[in-house]
């Protein structure tokens, strides 16, 4: 496998590269887009989401049996957030089942970030992206376990939140199977998730 050298993971390619002489695989093997790291990352988490009924806790767990695309980011974002989130809305509408997958954005500035203000940004892409906040101790815990690098930086009277910004694909059981950068297209994402569920 070739491994690849990424700011904050060390991520192993998925394509399997045939030595000289070797036999074919019995079976076709298919090359995925995204990455995975060597050791596991990510892992069960409860934050806070509002919707119809109000504010109330989520966890990872109650969204076994899908996969979860889980994005970090924060709603005063001026590109990247609010692509990111585009593209995932369209990884998803180019599902067979779109009930197959469902969509998680992490704010990673809970300060400006509540759980309401957060549901009005997410939807505003895709109807059911669940979107979720919660105390400051709570975002670095869960940002920690995803490896998710961010910092506060004054703008003026403001300030902005650098990130690293992957895109985390976890599959039915809850585990991290691969991650993608931020400029990944939706087609490459969509692809993987169908081969996903093809085996």
């Amino acid at each position: 496998m070739n491994y690849l050298k990424l700011a904050f993971f060390s991520f192993c390619c998925f394509s399997m590269i045939p030595t000289a002489g070797a036999e074919p695989a019995p079976t076709e093997i298919a090359a995925f887009y995204g990455y995975t790291t060597p050791d596991p990352i990510g892992g069960d988490f409860e934050l806070r989401r509002f919707d119809t009924t109000g504010e109330h806790a989520v966890s990872l767990q109650q969204f076994r049996g899908k996969y979860v695309l889980l994005l970090f980011g924060f709603t005063h974002c001026p590109v990247i957030c609010p692509t990111t989130l585009a593209r995932a809305a369209q990884v998803k509408r180019s599902l067979a089942d779109q009930n197959d997958l469902a969509i998680i954005f992490i704010t990673l500035d809970p300060e400006r970030d509540s759980p309401q203000s957060l549901s009005s940004f997410v939807t505003a892409f895709d109807k059911d992206i669940v979107g979720l906040s919660g105390s400051a101790e709570d975002i670095r815990k869960v940002a920690d376990q995803y490896r998710v690098s961010y910092t506060k930086q004054a703008t003026g009277k403001s300030y902005t939140i650098d990130h690293s910004a992957y895109l985390y694909l976890i599959d039915r059981s809850g585990k991290t199977v691969l991650l993608y950068p931020d400029n990944e297209p939706a087609q490459h994402i969509a692809q993987d998730i169908k081969n996903l569920i093809r085996k």
